[in-house]
């Protein structure tokens, strides 16, 4: 049987984000992005915002953890 990784996705919280930065509107700047994107964000960030954060602030951001994909191996491949 071959055992395959699964892939680890990035979570922030939203919240976290913006308490980092101070505000809605600073994050955004942040990001280059306009404060109505923040608002449009879910409770945690896109994992693409999340990564970048991640690189922006070289690592210092820690309010974030990886997780497991349940039910996908690292080539993204279904499992049983």
């Amino acid at each position: 049987m071959t055992v395959h990784a699964r892939p680890q996705k990035c979570l922030v919280r939203k919240d976290d984000v913006i308490s980092y930065f101070g505000n809605r509107v600073k994050t955004a700047q942040a990001f280059g992005i306009s404060p109505s994107a923040i608002t449009s964000w879910p409770d945690y960030i896109p994992e693409v915002r999340a990564r970048q954060l991640l690189e922006m602030t070289s690592g210092a951001f820690t309010q974030f953890r990886l997780v497991d994909m349940p039910g996908r191996t690292a080539n993204g491949a279904a499992t049983q």
